[in-house]
């Protein structure tokens, strides 16, 4: 049983590998066959298609790359303001790594659900982030905790956009500093 999932998880961190260095429709499962070092035949052995293989990848980059890193800030011992700082951080800090990568991903993908009527799948990957923030403000006595939880994450979006867009804006410690500040008072009042 450890081999098999060794087995996915090495395919599945090989088609991560590949989904953030170029458009999804530009990946091929013969391209995360060869280089995950399997044939084409073991990848639809543990996989049905492409698309099943990017899901498994959005699982894996929504909870370990997103939600894990949020909820340890959520759960530190660290002042709500803190916490606010450190979300804030988290989503500039991905977005200067991983540049429009990601966004291309997403929207590639989105698309390629989105066609066989399956993009509730994203969907439900972000109303879980959503909710996580939500029990956060809410636990923080936020006032209108739901509408701020949603006006927070699409803040967090769009600066991760801008953030990709124009980085060296966003590699200014003082002018970083400045934004979480302008955030943290939007959400506190």
């Amino acid at each position: 049983m450890r081999d098999k999932e060794s087995s996915k998880e090495k395919i599945l961190s090989t088609a991560l590998k590949l989904f953030l260095s170029k458009p999804y429709s530009k990946v091929s499962v013969d391209e995360i066959a060869r280089k995950s070092g399997f044939s084409k035949g073991a990848v639809f052995h543990y996989f049905k298609s492409k698309l099943e293989i990017a899901e498994n990848v959005l699982q894996i980059l929504v909870a370990k790359i997103v939600a894990l890193p949020l909820k340890r800030i959520i759960y530190s011992d660290k002042s709500f303001r803190e916490k606010i700082y450190d979300i804030i951080g988290l989503a500039l800090n991905f977005s200067l790594k991983h540049d429009l990568k990601t966004i291309v991903f997403l929207a590639g993908l989105y698309y390629e659900l989105k066609a066989c009527g399956r993009e509730f799948f994203l969907g439900m990957a972000y109303d879980s982030l959503q909710q996580v923030v939500y029990e956060f403000f809410k636990e923080n006595n936020v006032s209108n905790p739901k509408v701020k939880a949603l006006i927070f994450t699409a803040i967090l979006d769009g600066l991760s956009v801008q953030c990709m867009i124009a980085s060296e804006v966003f590699r200014n410690n003082d002018f970083v500093l400045k934004i979480k500040e302008e955030i943290y008072n939007f959400v506190r009042c």
